[in-house]
């Protein structure tokens, strides 16, 4: 097993290079939102947030984050379930799930924008390759945390971003990740439906509902 240190930092460089990718394909994308900028409320907080959001928001609290047996229970980078086989020969890692949580936020942190900036009202989602990438392994490894991630992209999306959007919806959102992950078919269906039917749950707002 690799050691925590080198091993976490290996895996935040290459995290980091896939976020430098994912920065010259939006490049290429026309960033006209078409966003109504007066929509955006000026200041976000827990208080002026629906509250169901505010549990799968920017920091979840620990009552809400999935987990093993403990906070120390590691989640495995590579096992049975791999989604690609190109990942079988790369070099993998065993992370602490408080640790894997926090990469994963890395993730929200830099995606986010990329698609409030791009994505027009009534489109789909413009989402990376990348992070299609992220999505296909961890719905492969563990499908309730993929549903609460996807919960968090919205939350951060159409809450808690600095140029968060109530235009972004649900739907929109779905069907851009439908585009980017690589997932059989019968899997990308499940993912769909599943994240349709369970992530309104997570809000007191309709996310369905472009505003």
């Amino acid at each position: 097993m690799a050691t925590a240190g080198p091993g976490l930092a290996d895996l935040a460089t290459a995290l980091q290079q896939a976020h430098d990718a994912a920065d010259r394909l939006y490049l290429d994308i026309d960033d006209e939102t078409g966003t109504d900028q007066d929509d955006r409320p000026a200041h976000r907080t827990a208080a002026s947030c629906p509250p169901t959001a505010a549990a799968v928001s920017w920091s979840p609290s620990p009552s809400s984050l999935p987990r093993r047996e403990t906070d120390e229970a590691l989640v495995r980078l590579q096992g049975p379930h791999l989604p690609i086989d190109e990942y079988a020969g790369m070099k993998t890692f065993e992370v602490p799930a408080s640790i894997m949580e926090q990469l994963l936020l890395g993730v929200l942190s830099h995606e986010v924008p990329l698609t409030l900036k791009h994505t027009k009202p009534g489109e789909l989602a413009i989402v990376s390759d990348q992070l299609g990438d992220v999505l296909t392994w961890l719905w492969q490894a563990d499908a309730d945390w993929a549903v609460t991630f996807v919960a968090d992209y919205l939350a951060q999306s159409r809450y808690w971003d600095a140029n968060a959007s109530r235009s972004i919806t649900l739907d929109q959102l779905v069907d851009g990740l439908a585009s980017v992950v690589s997932l059989p078919n019968e899997q990308r269906d499940a993912m769909t439906e599943r994240l349709r039917r369970e992530v309104p749950r997570r809000f007191d707002d309709d996310v369905t509902q472009s505003r």
